[in-house]
């Protein structure tokens, strides 16, 4: 399994029941995320530092671990008037777009 956002509260929580139920889990965070919430979990899951907006750096994610399903929590919060809109659509669509790619084969 493959979770998109693990470090997020949604993502580390879903991580550590996945554990729980005996899932071999392979976690896809942003490169300088911080993963306290995954701490006590550093020797059961395997952790992969990415950019989910690229699509290469996916594509050989994904065919290096093959994962049997793939969850996307992954995403960018609006923090306000500062926060821009090409950032957003980047982290939130185009890194979407890459894991669906990646996961089914295409592109």
């Amino acid at each position: 399994m493959l979770v998109a956002g693990a470090t997020g509260f949604i993502g580390a929580n879903l991580v550590r029941e996945l554990v729980l139920r005996g899932a071999s889990v392979h976690a896809l965070v942003r490169p300088g995320s911080s993963l306290s919430r995954l701490d006590d979990l550093a020797g059961d899951i395997a952790v992969h530092a990415m950019d989910a907006a690229d699509p290469t750096a996916v594509r050989e994610c994904l065919a290096r671990v093959r994962p049997r399903a793939v969850v996307n929590l992954a995403r960018r919060r609006h923090e306000g008037p500062e926060s821009r809109l090409d950032a957003l659509v980047r982290d939130n669509v185009v890194a979407a777009a890459s894991l669906i790619a990646g996961a089914g084969g295409v592109g």
